[in-house]
């Protein structure tokens, strides 16, 4: 299950990312969501300023990255479908690709 570990730190991150959610099924938007809102409850419940500050960037990050993350999957739905659509060639084969290249 977990063979998408021997190439971390030879992909980038986000590839990384995308083969882990692939490898577990994770919704990633939603779990930075919930992250989000976990770090805003704590923020609530702080009583020190500087505590209650650091949860609340904390909170805006992970938004951020889960708006960045319905971006990525917006953009590889899209990509996608527009392969989907694009007619497919078919190879050459045989004595067709041989004197297509001549």
């Amino acid at each position: 299950m977990f063979a998408i570990f021997a190439d971390w730190g030879t992909k980038p991150t986000i590839s990384q990312l995308e083969d882990f959610n692939r490898e577990i099924g994770m919704d990633t938007p939603a779990e930075f969501r919930k992250h989000a809102a976990d770090c805003e409850k704590m923020a609530k419940v702080s009583n020190d300023p500087e505590t209650k500050a650091a949860w609340k960037r904390m909170a805006e990050r992970w938004l951020l990255c889960a708006k960045l993350a319905d971006d990525q999957d917006l953009f590889q739905r899209r990509r996608v479908e527009e392969k989907s659509s694009k007619p497919q060639r078919r190879p050459l084969h045989g004595w067709a690709a041989a004197s297509s290249r001549l």
